[in-house]
């Protein structure tokens, strides 16, 4: 198993954590609901939103770096304006 990857939400730009499986509950910037769920991935570390299993099996909603378009460095990209967009108690809260 690879070493968590702390990971911000590129939506609503909360950062998710393994033991708490969603960003916002509902996250209604993201354009989600309660269904979708975060993992995380056992091959890079980083966090993946899944949509629910009873939805029809589609694309993640925010992919892991293993499945991310263009691969890690888009990914950290995206996280760094993910970050740079996050309120500043948001950011005090959970920097990494």
């Amino acid at each position: 198993m690879a070493e968590h990857r702390p990971t911000r939400c590129e939506r609503c730009t909360l950062v998710v954590w393994p033991q708490f499986p969603w960003c916002e509950f509902a996250c209604p910037r993201g354009g989600t609901w309660a269904c979708g769920r975060w993992q995380i991935c056992y091959t890079c570390g980083a966090m993946r939103c899944d949509p629910a299993p009873v939805m029809a099996k589609t694309q993640s909603l925010q992919p892991c770096i293993c499945e991310y378009p263009n691969g890690e460095r888009n990914w950290r990209l995206s996280q760094a304006a993910a970050s740079t967009r996050c309120s500043r108690s948001n950011k005090k809260l959970s920097e990494f």
